[in-house]
C-alpha cells in the first residue's frame, strides 16, 4: 500500500512537471507576442519572410488534397503542376500541420498562431520528459518526501522552448519539429543504453525523418555524437561486448528508423533532384565563417542575428543555463571523464559554427541561401542538458535537511523560474523585434485587404466553372497564391521547384528569381498554349481577353476563350525545340510553330529608336496596327523603374516581379509611340526588344489546335480521364510538366511518353478516337513503400521475436482442433 502511494506521488509530480513545461512555455510565447502587438492582442500576424511567401500557403494547400483536382501526390496549384508529396515531406509532414485545415483561409493567421504555440509548448514538454529521466538516473532511490525537488528542472524546459533558435526561425515551423523530437530521441537512446531494445528511439527518430528530412539528418548526426559522449561516461569494467552490443543496437534501430520513414524520404529526395539538388554546389571559399571571438556575443541576451544573411548561429538559451552549464565542470559528483567528454562536444559544436567545412557537413554539404546554421538548436540543447545535469547532481537533500520545515527550495525554484521567464521573454522579444525591423510582419488588415483583392475573383471562377483549366495572375498577395486559394496556377516558390519548368518560363519571358517562377510576363500566346482559361489583371489588358468580374480595388478577372485544353493533338514534327534565344518573343514564335507545324510570325518586331543613357532613356516607334505591343529588356542590375507610354505609366521594370515581358498597349495605325524608362538608379540594359502580336494569326492557329482537344470527363485527385481524337500524323501534346511519376493509358493500355521542349509530355499513338487517362504517383514512393514494408517486418522481428512462433503455434492448434 505504501509503495502504491509512493508511485502515485511520483506520477503526480511528473504530470505537474510536464503540464507546467507545456503551458508555461505557451504562456511565455504569448507574452512575447503581446509585447510586440501580435494577434490575438493587436493587429500583427506571424506572416513574415518564408512564412508569408511559402509555409503559410503550403499549410493552406492541405485542405485541397482532400478533394478536388489535387491529391497528396500531385498539385496543379504549383507552377503548371508538380509533385506534391515531395513538397509535403519537405515542409508539411509534421502531424501538427493538419490542425490548420480546421481554420478558414480568411482566418489563417489564427491557424498559424495556434500551430506556433503548440510547437513551442511541445518543445518544453519533450525537454521536461528528458530532464525527468535524467533526474531519475541521478536519483535511483528517490525519497518520496523530497520528490518535489524534480520541479527545479522546469526552468530548463521553458528555456528550451524559448531558445533563440525557435524565436529566430518561428517563420520556418517545419524546423521546430526537430527541436521537439530531439529530447525524445535522446530519451529513447538513454533507454537503449540502459539495456532496452530501443522502441522509443526508433519511433522518435522515424518521426523526425518524416517531419523534415533535413532536421532529421541534423538530429541523426547529433544523436551519434551524443552516443559517443555517453559511452565515454559509461566506461567501466564491463566487457567490450557489452558496449559493442549497444552500438550495434543503436545502428540497427537507426537503420530501422530510416527504413520506416523511407516513403517520404525517397519522395522528397526525388523531388529535390528535379530542382534544388541540380542547383546545389559545394564550395568552401574560406576556412572560417567569422572571427571566433565574435561568437561570444551570441551568448548574450537579445543578440539578434538576421537569420537570412548573417553567418552567426542563434544559440542563446539563457544566462541561468549558461551559469549552470559552467558549474557542471566544477561538480565533484561528476567524473573527470564525463567533464572532458562534455567539453569535447561543446568544442566540436563551436568549431562547426566557426569552420566552413564542418559547417557544410552539418548542412549535408549543400550550400543554402541564408540560414547558415540550421543545426544551432543542438548546441542550445546540450547546454541545457549540462544545466539539467548540474541541477540533478546538486546535493538538495542535505540542503533541505539543514533548512527543515522551511520552504527554501520551493522559493529558490520560484525565483529561478521568474529569472528564466524574464530572461527568455526579453530575449524572445528582442529577436521578434529584430525580425520586424528587418522584414515587417503583415498585419491582419493587410492580409484581409489582399484577400479581398483576389479571393472574390477566384471564388467566382471556381464556383461557375467546374472544368479543368489554369488561372494566371499579374498581381498576387504572396508567391504561392494558387496553393493558398485552391486554384490551378502558374506561380510557385519553394525548395522543391522544377528546374525545367523554371528554365522554360524564363526563356519565354516570364518573371523568375531565385527558386521562384511566376505567370508575370505572359502573353495571349503563352496563356493559350499553357491552358490558362482565366487571367486576373490589375493593369491594362489586351482585348484578346473578355472581362467577367471586377472588384472595387481595381482588379478584374478575364476569360481567355482561345485557351487550349491541357491535352490536345498537334503535328509536333520535332520534340527537340531550341529556345535559347535572348528574344523571348522569338522563342514563343518557335514554340508555337514547332507544336502546330506552322511557319508564321506571330510576333513581329518594328523598328524603334533609342535615346538617352543609363539614368533615363526612351524608345520610340510608329504603330503599324492596333495589335498588342510588348516590351522586354534584360539587365544585370536590380532597380525600381517606371515605364511610361506616351506619358502614361504602363508598369514598372527590373524588380524580381517585373523583370519580364511588359504589355504596353494597343495603338492606332500610324500613331507615334514614345516609351520612357525612368529608373531609380542607373541601369545597364544588355538587350531590349519591342514586339507586336498578330492576334489574327494566333487565333487561327489556336482554333485549329482546339478542334482535337481532350474532352476531360474526370479530373479529381490528380487524375485526368477523357477521350481524344488524334488525326493521322499527329501526336498527343500536353502542357503537363514531364515527370516519371505519370502513368499514361490509351484505351486501357499503358503507353510510354516522351518529353518535348525539354519540359512537357508528348505521346505518340495511332490515329483515331481514343480513351486516355493520366495517373500520378510520386517518384520514389513505391520504392519507399517496399522498403517500409520490409523494414516493418524486420522491426516486428526485432522488437517481438516470438510473435511469429506464437502465431505458428496458434495456427497449428487451430488445425488440430479442426481435425
Amino acid at each position: 500500500m505504501k509503495n502504491k502511494a509512493k508511485k502515485k506521488t511520483f506520477l503526480w509530480v511528473d504530470i505537474l512537471l510536464y503540464a507546467s513545461a507545456f503551458f508555461i512555455s505557451v504562456t511565455g510565447m504569448l507574452f512575447i507576442l503581446k509585447s510586440r502587438g501580435f494577434y490575438p492582442f493587436k493587429d500583427n500576424t506571424l506572416f513574415i519572410m518564408d512564412m508569408q511567401s511559402q509555409f503559410m500557403e503550403f499549410l493552406a494547400s492541405l485542405r485541397y488534397t482532400i478533394n478536388g483536382d489535387n491529391s497528396i501526390f500531385y498539385s496543379w496549384s504549383r507552377s503548371l503542376g508538380g509533385n506534391y508529396l515531395g513538397l509535403y515531406a519537405y515542409y508539411l509532414a509534421s502531424p501538427l500541420s493538419w490542425i490548420t485545415i480546421f481554420f478558414p483561409v480568411d482566418k489563417f493567421y489564427a491557424a498559424i498562431l495556434v500551430l506556433t504555440l503548440l510547437k513551442i509548448g511541445c518543445c518544453g514538454l519533450t525537454f521536461s520528459l528528458f530532464a525527468s529521466y535524467l533526474w531519475n538516473r541521478c536519483h535511483p532511490v528517490p525519497d518520496t518526501d523530497h520528490c518535489w525537488q524534480k520541479l527545479i528542472l522546469l526552468p530548463m524546459a521553458v528555456s528550451y522552448a524559448l531558445i533563440s533558435y525557435n524565436m529566430a526561425y518561428s517563420f520556418c515551423l517545419m524546423w521546430i519539429d526537430g527541436v521537439i523530437l530531439l529530447p525524445l530521441i535522446l530519451l529513447g537512446l538513454e533507454k537503449l543504453l540502459n539495456g532496452q531494445k530501443g522502441l522509443l528511439y526508433t519511433l522518435a527518430l522515424t518521426t523526425s525523418f518524416i517531419c523534415n528530412y533535413f532536421t532529421g539528418y541534423i538530429v541523426g548526426i547529433f544523436t551519434a555524437i551524443y552516443l559517443l559522449f555517453r559511452l565515454c561516461t559509461l566506461v567501466t569494467r564491463q566487457t567490450l561486448s557489452f558496449y559493442l552490443r549497444r552500438v550495434l543496437r543503436f545502428a540497427a534501430t537507426t537503420l530501422l528508423a530510416i527504413g520506416l520513414a523511407s516513403p517520404l524520404l525517397f519522395a522528397v529526395l526525388k523531388d529535390l533532384a528535379s530542382g534544388r539538388l541540380t542547383a546545389v554546389t559545394y564550395r568552401a571559399d574560406t576556412i572560417t565563417n567569422f572571427p571566433f571571438v565574435q561568437l561570444l556575443a551570441q551568448f548574450t541576451n537579445g543578440s539578434y542575428i538576421n537569420p537570412l544573411y548573417e553567418a552567426f548561429p542563434n544559440i542563446y538559451c539563457g544566462y541561468t543555463a549558461l551559469v549552470l552549464a559552467l558549474l557542471f565542470f566544477t561538480l565533484r559528483r561528476v567524473s573527470l571523464r564525463e567533464k572532458l567528454a562534455a567539453a569535447g562536444v561543446i568544442l566540436l559544436l563551436l568549431l562547426s559554427f566557426y569552420l566552413t567545412r564542418l559547417n557544410y557537413f552539418w548542412q549535408a554539404f549543400m550550400e543554402f541561401t541564408g540560414f547558415s546554421h540550421r543545426y544551432a538548436f543542438v548546441f542550445s540543447f546540450f547546454v541545457l542538458y549540462l544545466a539539467s545535469r548540474t541541477l540533478s547532481a546538486l546535493p538538495f537533500n542535505s540542503f533541505i535537511a539543514k533548512w527543515s520545515n522551511k520552504p527554501v527550495l520551493q522559493l529558490i525554484a520560484l525565483l529561478l523560474m521568474g529569472v528564466v521567464s524574464v530572461d527568455m521573454g526579453l530575449n524572445g522579444r528582442a529577436i521578434i523585434l529584430g525580425l520586424e525591423n528587418n522584414y515587417d510582419y503583415d498585419t491582419l488588415t493587410f492580409y484581409q485587404d489582399n484577400l479581398a483583392v483576389i479571393k472574390p475573383l477566384t471564388d467566382d471562377i471556381l464556383s461557375n466553372d467546374n472544368g479543368f483549366y489554369r488561372v494566371n495572375q499579374d498581381f498576387e498577395y504572396a508567391n504561392n497564391d494558387a496553393m493558398l486559394l485552391g486554384f490551378n496556377g502558374m506561380a510557385h516558390y519553394s525548395s522543391t521547384f522544377n528546374q525545367t519548368v523554371n528554365s522554360l518560363t524564363s526563356r519565354l519571358g516570364f518573371a523568375q528569381a531565385h527558386y521562384w517562377n511566376s505567370g508575370h510576363g505572359s502573353t495571349p500566346l503563352t496563356d493559350s498554349l499553357l491552358g490558362v482559361k482565366y487571367h486576373l489583371f490589375n493593369t491594362p489588358t489586351p482585348s484578346f481577353y473578355t472581362k467577367i468580374k471586377a472588384t472595387e480595388y481595381g482588379t478584374s478577372s478575364y476569360l481567355n476563350e482561345n485557351a487550349l485544353s491541357i491535352v490536345y493533338s498537334a503535328p509536333l514534327p520535332d520534340r527537340k525545340i531550341n529556345l535559347d534565344n535572348d528574344n523571348p518573343f522569338l522563342n514563343q514564335n518557335i514554340l508555337l510553330n514547332s507544336i502546330a507545324g506552322t511557319d508564321l510570325e506571330y510576333f513581329t518586331f518594328p523598328d524603334f529608336e533609342f535615346t538617352g543613357n543609363e539614368s533615363a532613356w526612351s524608345y520610340s516607334f510608329t504603330a503599324g496596327s492596333d495589335w498588342p505591343v510588348y516590351l522586354y529588356m534584360q539587365s544585370p542590375d536590380f532597380s525600381s523603374t517606371k515605364v511610361l507610354v506616351n506619358g502614361t505609366e504602363a508598369g514598372s521594370y527590373f524588380t524580381h516581379e517585373t523583370n519580364c515581358i511588359l504589355y504596353l498597349g494597343s495603338f492606332t495605325p500610324g500613331e507615334k509611340v514614345l516609351i520612357d524608362i525612368l529608373p531609380a538608379t542607373s541601369v545597364r540594359v544588355e538587350y531590349a526588344q519591342i514586339a507586336v502580336l498578330n492576334t489574327v494569326l494566333l487565333e487561327n492557329t489556336l482554333l485549329n489546335l482546339r478542334t482535337n482537344e481532350m474532352r476531360i470527363t474526370d479530373h479529381k485527385g490528380a487524375k485526368l480521364k477523357g477521350t481524344i481524337y488524334v488525326p493521322e500524323g499527329q501526336k498527343i501534346v500536353t502542357s503537363i510538366p514531364y515527370d516519371i511519376g505519370w502513368t499514361v493509358k490509351i484505351d486501357g493500355k499503358k503507353v510510354p511518353f516522351q518529353k518535348y521542349a525539354e519540359t512537357f509530355i508528348a505521346i505518340e499513338t495511332e490515329a483515331g478516337e481514343h480513351a486516355i487517362s493520366f495517373t500520378y504517383l510520386s517518384p520514389g514512393f513505391s520504392t519507399g513503400m517496399i522498403v517500409f514494408l520490409i523494414t516493418l517486418i524486420l522491426s516486428v522481428l526485432y522488437f517481438q521475436p516470438d510473435i511469429f512462433r506464437i502465431l505458428l503455434v496458434k495456427g497449428r492448434k487451430n488445425d488440430s482442433d479442426i481435425m
